[in-house]
């Protein structure tokens, strides 16, 4: 499979939550049509089992069976991106390649996240060694900067450009989680004429303009995340009946006031349960837990409040 030419990262990816059945086990049908809904609301490219997706809560056997079930249902796989999460350099490989052989070939790989003081130049053998162990030559990885958001240690600069000189064609982009917009706009000065450098962090996209990102609020708002990421002016100023504010970053800032108080994927869930009126869409993995009963009730006042619309 051919894929396209850079910039690698282009428009909106939605960091898609996995919805789960009473087991635990990931719900493939109801995320299959959660990936259908957001299709007819513009949403075309999905990342499975990223951060949204609690990705690093499931194995590589369980993601793989659900990566087999949406394509069946008729996904396109260039349209696909795999979250990696895993401190074992076989794990990371056997998922690659057996993805790879469903002709999905892009991954979004999280640096090993197990022990603690890590150096910079051990990560970077991680990835060089994993970028060695897949004999494919046609899939691309984004390494997944997660900041403060796991214990996961970031590349340092040095440690990116001696893989970027050794693996030109594999390594394509830099996903920045970290909330700090000076963070993200360095690793674009230093490396954004050779990757597709984004963030995650959807508050920093007006500031950063990047040409594509990864966003778990496109869940909820994902024409709304694609105005801001094609810095569409012409919805700017443009009232919609029932919203207390007008332009596509101000709804991406309200719903993160929402939330801020609150773990990001059990709200993002406990929404989706009330915008899709199925109860199931609250449940987590361990070691996460759902929104605590004594909140939920202010959540979904606040929620109610924000009026989504399916238009955004």
């Amino acid at each position: 499979m051919e894929l396209s030419p850079q910039p690698a990262l282009r428009g909106v990816w939605v960091d898609t939550l996995t919805p789960l059945q009473s087991d635990l086990r990931a719900d493939a049908d109801r995320l299959y049509a959660h990936l259908r809904n957001l299709s007819a609301r513009g949403a075309h490219r999905f990342v499975l089992f990223g951060h949204a997706g609690e990705g690093a809560s499931f194995s590589t056997e369980e993601k793989l069976a659900v990566l087999q079930a949406v394509l069946e249902h008729g996904m396109e796989p260039e349209n696909l991106m795999l979250g990696v999460q895993t401190s074992s350099l076989t794990e990371a490989a056997a998922i690659v390649k057996k993805a790879c052989a469903l002709q999905v070939r892009r991954f979004l790989v999280t640096p090993p996240a197990y022990y603690v003081n890590t150096s910079g130049s051990g990560v970077r053998d991680y990835f060089a060694h994993l970028l060695q162990s897949v004999p494919q030559t046609d899939w691309q990885l984004m390494i997944h900067q997660t900041g403060q958001m796991s214990k996961a240690g970031d590349l340092p600069d040095a440690s990116i450009a001696e893989l970027v000189q050794a693996y030109p064609e594999t390594l394509v982009g830099i996903v920045d989680q970290d909330p700090r917009v000076d963070h993200t706009l360095a690793l674009m000065r230093s490396f954004g004429k050779r990757l597709s450098v984004s963030t995650s962090h959807e508050p920093n996209l007006t500031q950063i303009k990047p040409s594509g990102c990864i966003s778990a609020y496109a869940n909820l708002l994902p024409k709304t995340v694609a105005h801001i990421v094609a810095q569409d002016t012409s919805t700017q100023g443009h009232q919609v009946p029932g919203l207390k504010v007008r332009t596509p970053d101000e709804r991406v800032l309200e719903l993160q006031k929402i939330q801020a108080d609150f773990g990001m994927i059990q709200t993002f869930k406990l929404f989706l349960s009330t915008y899709y009126r199925v109860a199931d869409w609250e449940r987590v993995r361990p070691p996460l837990s759902p929104v605590g009963a004594d909140r939920r009730e202010n959540l979904l006042k606040a929620f109610k409040s924000f009026n989504l619309l399916a238009s955004e």
